[in-house]
């Protein structure tokens, strides 16, 4: 050792913070030197160059302020002129000026040179010793210099960023411009750490190294120096000794040695350097002495890579004093993320160097800086992400190639950041951001002014969105499919609500998910029950003046809202839908409830004996309007329901799903289902594939017929609906059917009302109370099966409502013309309706019994005629979409 000139040059440049810090200090404290030493001006230019503050443990001094006091006191001056005489003085004090003046013009513009120059040449080292790591043993020097050299430009940089304080005063505005610099720092931060990642990979092969270079180099030839060197003390060969000795002795591998060759190592250095003291025996080391002190200083350097490489490194490349600066290192991230959020990202790890700093003594003190620290990385990790978002929706080849090298550093350089002691993955925040991205995309497009959108420009949107995530899918490897699913699940999919084929759950607690759902669901709920909106049977949509109905509900939009939502979404859609007939149906209970003594005394009667006088005791019902409002905006929810559902069937068509599910349904006879089928029944109508048992289909017959619901078999059993057909009869007698209500539009052939939904909400409640609740089991006779007979019992049931209704027009057709109040074709009304029931009945009873039997002859006729006039009658009170 020692016969290269700049060999220990390596081992020195690692401590040049502390080099400059002594330096300036000593300025300070001793200011005498800058007259009494011959090169003082010298230093004194160096000490000005060297910046504006220092920072020595939570210390912040202004170099040029305090320079500026030195040169102003009189104590100084007074010894500078006794020394060098006045010129000597303001030759000194113009140099100093001078030196300010040169630092403040020039220093931004060197520094920034120098982070260019250390960034490259840090880059290709990391290069060259990540495609050969064998090379970190002997190129370990050079790797601790260079990062240490990193260091101390970017924490040049960050203590200028602080403007010098008002009351301070220099010869010169102490204002560097720095913005200029920005970009070299941001890289020479990403390829310093970069560097550093890659060295604590390879620690231990760094330690190895070392070792056996002490074993195997140094030893012999310390050995060998010692004895051909004269003059030692006794005691200097011992120490040596004792120090070689220890590495043979030891194992290979093993650094526990290591601090007591290094305790044995200084004794032997410090014996001797007294020689060379005052009172030592010899004024210099002669040359042989020279070499070994060179080698055991060597050998020392060496050792603590060899016994702690993490400590090694991180004395030099440690940024444990950025904490002091944390504010200015914050605004830096920001600033980074939009020009460079991968090199952002690599900077996120300096904020585990924070604990560190020096300062940091108590355990109290310690977990509030890591707190602070683990915010601060929290915090640029949602910020980087949001970026990275950004630049998904620009979608330019400029961003794109900057969200490639992000992906590349969250995915595979930087899968985890560890921060004090939480461990973070930015690929985590970043799908997270993107999630909520195609969120909150979703949610904007879904509404316009608390209006819907139409499915289909929705459905555009979302796809054309979706289509610009596939960046991510090609640079970060993550499957479209686990961004997508979690977001459409999260909006659409109510986890309460059971999975697709489970008997659906009503609301009854805070709901967790599936709120976008619900609100569509809410959404069309009010829509469709708005006065002056009414269905279009033959077109299969809703109509209204000032609504979108007319758009939203055709089968093309239902039919892009239920590829939007998909299955589980039409369900939460249900819930509000159910549970709003639920409500109506208790409301027809209640009526039900009410006039239970007046209905039973009138099925006490001979239904073949009943006069018109006892039929029409019916006008005396209480409740009867209300009751009537319940079943219109029950019926009308049904139809709503039914077109959803047919549009469901469409969109689920392609996967053959909806036709299977037909065909078994088609297979099982009855429209009263059993519990062998539930199920079968449950996920076709899911699937929109259960039409046939429409009106009464599953998920209908759960809602009114669980426990607590109107239609409940404890409700049933108690006799609440045991005489439903008479006051269902009396629907005809309501307010609903005056002709102001009921205006006709012939070209729709729909009424402004609805009435022609009611049939379908009173044939739901005939049914369903009339039905048994499915019993598993019945006999081998078809003839016996509960079921069976429950059919026939609940046809016979809609004949006697078809004929007591139709009784009932017959009756109000007589009493209006009796009364003179009769206008031309006024009474079509009660006709038309009639005519509704009639098809609604003859539909679930699969036969035209209803019409033979329930309805006499020549008033069938006089419906049928109607229909034949409907579209050229002029006289009857009909409205238009032109009218209010």
């Amino acid at each position: 050792g020692g016969g290269t000139k700049d060999e220990l040059l390596y081992f020195h440049i690692p401590k040049i913070g502390s080099m400059k810090v002594w330096l300036v200090m000593g300025y300070l404290l001793c200011p005498e030197c800058i007259y009494l030493h011959p090169h003082g001006l010298e230093g004194l230019r160096v000490v000005c160059a060297a910046g504006t503050i220092i920072d020595c443990r939570t210390v912040t001094i202004w170099t040029h302020v305090e320079l500026y006091k030195i040169f102003h006191d009189k104590t100084f001056i007074s010894g500078y002129e006794a020394a060098l005489e006045k010129k000597g003085f303001k030759d000194g004090k113009a140099a100093f000026k001078e030196a300010v003046q040169q630092f403040t013009a020039t220093s931004a513009s060197e520094h920034m040179r120098r982070r260019e120059y250390l960034a490259r040449r840090i880059t290709q080292i990391y290069h060259t010793l990540s495609d050969c790591p064998g090379l970190f043993g002997p190129q370990w020097g050079l790797v601790v210099s260079a990062l240490a050299l990193a260091r101390e430009e970017i924490m040049w940089y960050f203590q200028h960023l602080i403007p010098l304080p008002k009351e301070e005063r220099v010869y010169t505005k102490l204002k560097l411009d720095l913005g200029v610099g920005f970009p070299d720092l941001a890289s020479l931060f990403a390829s310093c750490l970069q560097l550093r990642n890659c060295a604590v990979k390879y620690l231990d092969t760094v330690s190895q190294y070392h070792s056996t270079y002490i074993r195997d180099v140094l030893n012999g030839r310390i050995e060998e120096t010692c004895r051909s060197c004269e003059g030692l003390d006794q005691q200097v060969p011992e120490f040596i000794q004792a120090a070689t000795q220890t590495v043979k002795e030891s194992s290979e591998g093993d650094s526990l040695i290591f601090p007591g060759f290094r305790l044995d190592i200084e004794r032997a250095q410090i014996l001797m350097l007294r020689r060379c003291g005052p009172n030592g025996s010899s004024t210099s080391l002669t040359a042989n002495q020279t070499k070994l002190m060179a080698s055991l200083t060597k050998s020392w350097h060496v050792s603590l890579p060899a016994c702690r490489p993490m400590d090694s490194l991180f004395q030099a490349a440690g940024f444990q004093q950025l904490w002091w600066y944390a504010a200015e290192f914050q605004g830096f991230m920001r600033e980074a993320m939009s020009t460079s959020p991968a090199n952002a990202l690599v900077m996120l790890q300096i904020t585990d160097d924070f604990p560190r700093a020096g300062h940091i003594k108590l355990p109290r003190q310690l977990q509030e800086v890591g707190a602070k620290a683990m915010d601060l990385a929290e915090d640029s990790l949602r910020s980087i992400a949001a970026r990275a978002v950004q630049l998904i929706r620009q979608q330019t080849q400029e961003s794109n190639m900057i969200l490639a090298e992000l992906c590349r550093q969250a995915v595979l350089e930087m899968a985890t950041v560890r921060v004090f002691t939480r461990e973070y993955c930015p690929g985590e925040y970043l799908i997270e951001a993107i999630m909520a991205d195609l969120t909150s995309f979703i949610k904007s497009n879904l509404w316009i002014k608390d209006c819907m959108t139409p499915p289909s420009v929705v459905e555009q949107r979302v796809k054309s969105h979706v289509a610009t995530l596939r960046v991510v899918e090609v640079y970060a490897g993550v499957p479209m499919q686990e961004i997508v699913e979690p977001v459409f699940a999260a909006l659409f999919v109510d986890t309460d609500g059971g999975l697709i084929g489970s008997a659906l759950k009503l609301p009854e607690k805070a709901q967790r998910s599936g709120r976008e759902a619900t609100a569509i669901g809410k959404w069309f709920l009010a829509e469709i029950l708005k006065p002056k909106v009414y269905t279009v049977p033959f077109q299969q949509r809703f109509e209204g003046k000032h609504s979108q109905l007319d758009q939203l509900t055709s089968p093309s939009e239902l039919q892009a809202l239920c590829r939007l939502i998909g299955p589980y979404g039409v369900r939460g859609i249900e819930k509000v839908m159910l549970k709003r007939c639920a409500d109506n149906a208790q409301r027809v209970m209640s009526c039900l409830t009410n006039n239970s003594y007046l209905l039973r005394s009138l099925s006490a009667e001979d239904k073949n004996q009943m006069d018109a006088s006892k039929i029409m005791k019916l006008t005396e019902i209480s409740q009867l309007h209300d009751m009537a409002k319940a079943l219109l905006e029950l019926g009308t929810i049904l139809e709503f329901r039914k077109l959803l559902l047919s549009a469901l069937g469409e969109v689920m068509e392609p996967t053959k799903i909806p036709e299977s599910l037909r065909i078994a349904l088609s297979s099982t006879n009855g429209r009263l289902r059993s519990k062998d089928t539930s199920a079968l029944d449950t996920l076709a109508h899911d699937c929109g594939a259960a039409g046939r048992l429409w009106p009464v289909d599953p998920a209908l017959r759960t809602a009114l017929t669980a426990d607590g619901g109107p239609l409940s078999p404890a409700n049933v059993n108690q006799g609440s609906w045991t005489h439903a057909v008479y006051a269902l009869s009396a629907f005809v007698l309501s307010n609903s059917m005056a002709p102001l209500e009921a205006r006709y539009n012939p070209t729709r052939q729909a009424f402004r009302n609805n009435i022609h939904c009611a049939p379908s909400a009173i044939l739901a409640l005939v049914v369903l109370s009339q039905a048994p609740s499915p019993s598993g089991k019945g006999p081998s006779n078809a003839e016996e099966d509960p079921t069976v007979l429950a059919e026939r019992k609940i046809q016979g049931v809609i004949t006697d409502l078809v004929s007591c209704t139709a009784r009932l027009v017959v009756e109000v057709l007589h009493q209006r013309e009796e009364k003179g109040k009769t206008k031309k074709d006024q009474d079509h009304i009660e006709l038309l309706y009639l005519e509704h029931l009639l098809s609604a009945a003859e539909a679930w009873n699969g036969n035209s019994t209803v019409r033979r039997v329930g309805l006499p002859e020549a008033l069938a006729r006089s419906v049928h005629l109607w229909q034949l006039k409907s579209r050229n009658t002029t006289s009857l009170d009909t409205f238009d979409d032109d009218d209010d």
